[in-house]
């Protein structure tokens, strides 16, 4: 049985409104049901009996969901998964349970925020339906609507009045936030994407708590630059919250090329002394592992560089070579190279050189146990010797990976272990990285990001960290050889954002399905039957897929 559901602002004010409309229609055989904004249902008002026994059969009760991408096609779930008013009449429903019933579903919208909040289903045996239904339903709406907008405080009001002024006379971007309230103009939302939006918010909420006008200016994380305007709103002379106008300023092409070049630069990872090329980004725990190579390097003191595939790793310990300007060689040999004799004699001998020089062996988690014992032999004999100085030592491991027990004795030789943060721990770097990426992707300024593209990048979770990135930035360029990458050229694992992995077969299921919505222009009902799967597999593969549509 289906857990009662809590109560809530809009079962509160609804119910007397539902009451009385339950009162009116006495013994007639329908049903008002309300649910919340996923199709969960809340309440129901019935006062014939046959109706209610086919309702209990077809559990329309409270607590049991009843969105697209549960049961299908209804009156209920169709109006939540496509925001309008539904009539939905007997064998049109998905699930043949349903199928004795005519449903009319109308979204019921909060007056002031705009938010969906649920849906008021008139629901009616089909043999007794009326096209009459849908007009009553949306009726209906619009009285718990106005309850709803009774039911607000002065203050929200005062702060909705100036905001639709605000929106009308500007017809631009606008943003009004109180302590319990945020309005987004349409406008704001097409124009800015999660990160700007939010630092938007951050603004507007700085401002909070101001009685006179300001004008503030501010780079947005996404290097567009926008100057607000700030009007506070009083409700019988207190203060209700405030309202910010919006506007983009203007920047010609070439500026803004050169501006979105100047912010990768100042992305770039300094020591102090300038920055390295090629590690791009702000975060703390970027610069301070980047600081600690870095350290390592000054000594230099054989280093441990560890991180999750694709991270950086062996980049970070070349950019930090480069800029200690030495001047000394450079030996790279990956872990299965050191299956040979030959190979392992050559960075024997590598590390009797001199301390300007970097030994780099990439993926020592894969050592076999020969190699590594080795290799401990080798440095033992190099710490031995009376040489206070020898050459920079680096080693790349994936923490936890299988390891041969000789390859842990060949890393006690190395005192100092550096852990690169994966990219989903600085996802604020994506805003600069993804540019960055792309610039070397495509070599020249043709291809950019849209707002959008980069929005969905910023959600992922990346496991492959850079390196993925930098594949998805290749796979979207194919697709997109001039103008702005939108989110329709990503490939499939870059418009998916599930909470687990996936299996194989799951990875290609996710990719079948974008490639079907992205052929009928996001109408899912096709999809599904290019597919041959049902509309309601279909929505639940969506949702367990996490597929952006």
């Amino acid at each position: 049985m289906a857990e009662a559901p809590a109560e809530t602002t809009l079962l509160r004010v609804a119910r007397p409104v539902l009451n009385g409309l339950a009162n009116s229609l006495g013994n007639e055989p329908v049903s008002l049901i309300l649910t919340d904004p996923d199709g969960v249902i809340l309440a129901r008002f019935a006062g014939d009996s046959r109706i209610m026994r086919h309702l209990d059969a077809a559990h329309l009760l409270p607590g049991f969901s009843y969105s697209e991408g549960s049961v299908g096609t209804n009156g209920i779930g169709t109006a939540v998964e496509t925001r309008t008013a539904q009539f939905v009449h007997g064998p049109e429903h998905y699930a043949s349970s349903l199928a004795v019933f005519s449903c009319a579903g109308v979204p019921i919208i909060h007056p002031i925020s705009g938010v969906v909040l649920g849906v008021l289903d008139l629901t009616s045996l089909s043999d007794h339906a009326t096209p009459l239904l849908l007009s009553f339903a949306k009726a209906s709406a619009v009285q718990i609507e106005q309850a709803l907008l009774a039911d607000s405080s002065k203050a929200e009001l005062a702060l909705l009045r100036d905001y639709r002024s605000a929106v009308h006379h500007t017809g631009g971007a606008v943003l009004a936030q109180s302590d319990n309230l945020v309005l987004l103009s349409d406008q704001a939302r097409r124009s800015y994407d999660a990160a700007d939006q939010a630092a938007l918010l951050a603004q507007s909420a700085d401002l909070l708590g101001a009685t006179d006008r300001h004008t503030v200016s501010t780079m947005l994380p996404s290097g567009i630059s926008v100057t607000m305007d700030y009007r506070p709103t009083f409700s019988d002379d207190a203060l209700a919250g405030g309202t910010l106008r919006i506007r983009q300023d203007p920047t010609p092409a070439a500026s803004a090329a050169s501006a979105e070049t100047s912010a990768i630069t100042r992305a770039e990872v300094s020591l102090g002394r300038g920055t390295l090329p090629g590690l791009v980004g702000t975060h703390p725990l970027l610069r301070a592992a980047v600081r600690a190579v870095a350290e390592c390097r000054a000594t230099p003191t054989w280093t441990v560089i560890e991180g999750e595939p694709g991270v950086g790793k062996m980049t970070v310990a070349r950019a930090v070579q480069k800029d200690a300007h030495l001047g000394g060689s450079v030996t790279i040999r990956e872990a299965d190279e050191l299956e040979d004799p030959e190979v392992v004699a050559e960075v024997v001998a590598a590390m009797d050189g001199d301390p300007q020089d970097l030994v780099l062996i990439r993926d020592a988690h894969a050592l076999s146990d020969a190699s590594a014992s080795e290799l401990s032999t080798a440095l033992a004999t190099v710490a031995d010797a009376e040489r206070t100085q020898r050459p920079w030592l680096v080693v790349t491991v994936v923490p936890g990976s299988d390891m041969a027990p000789a390859v842990g004795e060949f890393l006690a030789h190395l005192p100092r272990t550096v852990t690169i943060p994966p990219l989903r721990h600085r996802a604020d770097d994506i805003a600069l990285l993804a540019p960055h990426l792309l610039r070397r992707v495509v070599r020249d300024d043709a291809v950019t990001l849209s707002n959008a593209a980069l929005g969905q990048l910023k959600r992922l979770s990346w496991p492959g960290n850079v390196d993925q990135l930098r594949k998805v930035l290749t796979e979207a360029a194919r697709k997109r050889r001039t103008g702005a990458i939108v989110v329709g050229d990503l490939p499939g694992e870059a418009r998916a954002t599930s909470r687990r992995a996936l299996t194989p077969l799951e990875a290609m299921q996710r990719d079948a399905i974008i490639t079907a919505l992205d052929a009928h222009a996001g109408d899912k009902p096709a999809a599904a039957e290019t597919l041959g799967i049902s509309r309601a597999t279909i929505y639940r593969k969506i949702r367990d897929y996490g597929i952006h549509t």
